[in-house]
């Protein structure tokens, strides 16, 4: 199969040409680009031609007079053929030859070689055959942008859109999906490549590129097993293994794997992020406050301001929604865990009220503070609508103090409860509630919905931990300096060193590790990248009795089984994805965390025994074994192992080595996962083979990490 498609390129002489991207599939051939440019001055007669010596003047069925087809480069300043250029690079670029046919109609050229004005949105199927002269490979393509050339692909619109809703775009060199695309243009070489609109809305090129090249060929070889020590990282460091993160981390090495993830801005997590932009359970993170809380239906179902309950609920559990399957196929899995961590330090209760309103722009500014500065982070937390509503800050104002706030935010977010050193007393409680006085909610902000109300401020200086600030009631000056001192002193950066050295290693080491990571916060002003790195590169959180000494939580537990055997909910219709998530967050709530709805400003425990008891045992393999029934747990197509060909040890080795990789698993639990298959004697093979993967996932070993 075939698929050709245009758009212009502007060489150095200044000559627009047509830049045609011809992709080939095939069993054998996998994926081959033909790439060339088209001068063209006119339709009727051609005075420039580059490429192929003296050009080559053709007659077009459809066209009055004369064309010309002189082949170029993308470098327009070099032919693309020598003399010694081998013949089957010349065939290669040669223009394809190929006829279209419109649905019910004759075939015909392609219109775009014809009709520059073509709208192929009116056009609704297309049939292409293949042309001649196509190679596997890229022979011939030799300027050195082309090494970077993608196939770009315009997604179905309607005929009355103006403009294309999204450009996909397709790697030809890993042949992978990329990023999505701005439309109109794409930079190539220095140059403005303005696209031009490709619809052929049944051809759907994203299909033909993608199924048809995996049709076409066998499954990707798995990675290696992981070592214990690389299964280690992927497990602390974010929710578990799956394909992708296995390779990465054996391609990089894991220091390298850690720094990656330190900057995940960085790696492309294009197919995760295409689908959250458009998931209709997702919109909560699209809507601005002024549409959380207009009056009137809200678009999307989210009802007038008489079901405010109704409107409150539907976006906590968006946030649960958007929280699980990033989770599961977010390739920036250190962002993931952090997300989560900030959350849970800064916690609001998003239970209901207008604190669940706001609380999907409250995950948004956790995330995008996750590795700067801990002032920036406590400072953007202060600011939000749900924190505010949360500790009623936004009730505070001269005359009527409201402690709250300032009370949690000194004993919890920066000095810590554990403050022997009398860092502070009430009356420096009291002196930062009167300085946070007038922050209030803008209902019809489009940025944080933050607004600093002068009227309400507190008057006169205040003297905060010994400092003096002048009263300002024209801006929200004193909270932000304050809230900056509370942020870089010694005892806050102690305190929240603390807190990340024990979410990542447990053993009595961790007092060097803390002393370590303090002193880089105090160096670096709070930037909490560099205080991860000291952590995370460490001996300590490397060291083998630091290993599988952490209780998973639950969704922890429920997220990991699901990534270890493969399974993709991202290729699931929106209403069957919906279903699973909200198993996973209702399995979650019954192994005793309400996701997001955990009311003290503590948030929820990371101390082992509250997630593991003889009773919690029982209800993680009950619903383990109800998760993979429901259907959610899929192991990937080449993961099935035969159980009625192994023998019940080497099932269970098998299930081991996928989900466990080469992490160790008790000699006892070995014999009870055997014993228990043995004495089963289960009768049909498929069942043998899904009550071994809930054993592993139920074992001892993968319950913690």
């Amino acid at each position: 199969m075939a698929v050709v498609f245009s758009t212009n390129t502007r060489g150095r002489d200044s000559t627009w040409r047509p830049l045609r991207i011809r992709v080939a599939l095939g069993s054998s051939l996998g994926c081959a680009a033909r790439i060339f440019s088209e001068p063209v001055t006119g339709r009727e007669g051609c005075s420039h031609s580059k490429g192929r010596p003296g050009g080559i003047p053709t007659s077009r069925q459809g066209v009055s007079g004369s064309g010309c087809r002189g082949e170029a480069a993308l470098d327009a300043s070099a032919s693309p053929h020598s003399a010694s250029e081998p013949a089957s690079n010349r065939a290669f670029m040669d223009p394809p030859r190929h006829t279209m046919r419109a649905k019910g109609g004759p075939r015909q050229r392609p219109p775009w070689d014809l009709n520059p004005s073509w709208d192929p949105s009116r056009h609704d199927a297309w049939d292409v055959r293949p042309g001649t002269g196509v190679l596997a490979g890229t022979p011939g393509l030799r300027a050195p942008s082309l090494a970077r050339t993608s196939v770009l692909v315009r997604t179905p619109v309607r005929a009355e859109d103006a403009e294309p809703k999204a450009l996909i775009s397709w790697d030809l060199a890993s042949r992978r999906l990329g990023p999505p695309l701005v439309p109109g243009g794409a930079e190539d070489d220095g140059r403005k490549v303005p696209m031009k609109q490709i619809t052929l809305a049944t051809l759907l090129i994203g299909l033909a590129l993608g199924n048809a090249y995996a049709q076409s060929t066998s499954p990707p070889a798995p990675p290696a097993p992981l070592s214990a020590g690389e299964e280690h990282v992927l497990g602390r460091t974010g929710y578990g293994h799956d394909w992708w993160t296995r390779k990465r981390i054996q391609d990089l090495g894991w220091r390298d794997y850690v720094e990656e993830q330190l900057f995940p801005d960085k790696i492309n997590d294009a197919p995760l992020e295409r689908e959250l932009a458009q998931d209709p359970r997702t919109r909560a993170f699209r809507l601005t406050f002024q549409q959380l809380t207009a009056k009137g239906v809200q678009a999307g179902g989210y009802g007038p301001n008489n079901q405010f309950t109704y409107r409150n609920g539907l976006v906590r559990q968006e946030a649960q929604y958007e929280f699980f399957l990033r989770g599961l196929h977010s390739r920036r899995q250190l962002e993931a865990l952090m997300t989560e961590f900030w959350l849970n330090h800064l916690n609001v209760d998003a239970g209901g009220g207008q604190v669940s309103r706001y609380f999907a722009h409250y995950v948004q500014a956790i995330r995008a503070n996750a590795f700067g500065r801990f002032e920036d982070l406590l400072i953007a937390s202060a600011k939000s609508p749900s924190m505010s509503f949360y500790l009623n800050n936004n009730q505070s104002k001269k005359g009527a103090i409201n402690e709250n706030y300032a009370r949690e935010v000194m004993e919890l977010h920066t000095f810590g409860q554990d403050d022997q050193q009398g860092t502070y007393e009430h009356g420096d409680i009291v002196a930062l509630a009167k300085i946070l006085t007038g922050w209030g909610v803008d209902n019809a902000s489009t940025t944080d919905g933050f607004r600093f109300r002068g009227a309400q401020h507190e008057g006169g200086d205040k003297v905060f931990l010994g400092k003096t600030y002048a009263n300002n009631t024209a801006e929200p000056t004193e909270g932000v300096a304050a809230l900056r001192a509370l942020a870089r002193h010694p005892r806050t950066a102690r305190n929240i060193s603390a807190k990340l050295a024990r979410f990542f290693v447990v053993g009595p080491a961790r007092a060097d590790l803390v002393k370590r990571a303090t002193d880089t916060y105090l160096k670096t002003k709070g930037n909490l990248r560099a205080v991860l790195r000291v952590i995370l590169k460490s001996k300590e959180f490397m060291a083998p009795e630091n290993r599988r000494t952490k209780v998973k939580r639950p969704h922890q537990l429920l997220i990991s089984a699901m990534r270890s055997v493969g399974t993709k909910t991202l290729e699931e219709n929106y209403e069957d994805r919906k279903k699973l998530v909200n198993r996973l967050a209702n399995y979650t709530e019954q192994l005793g965390l309400r996701l997001f709805m955990v009311p003290p400003p503590t948030g929820w425990s990371d101390r082992n025994d509250t997630w593991i008891s003889e009773g919690t045992m029982l209800a993680r393999v009950t619903l383990l074994r109800t998760l993979y029934n429901n259907g959610a747990v899929r192991a990937e197509p080449n993961f099935k192992p035969n159980a009625s060909k192994l023998t019940d040890k080497e099932l269970v080795q098998a299930f081991k080595a996928r989900i466990l990789q080469n992490a160790p698993m008790a000699g006892t639990t070995r014999v009870a996962l055997v014993d228990y298959l043995a004495a089963r004697k289960f009768p049909d093979p498929a069942l043998k083979r899904s009550w071994t993967m809930t054993l592993v996932f139920s074992s001892p070993e993968f319950g913690r990490y």
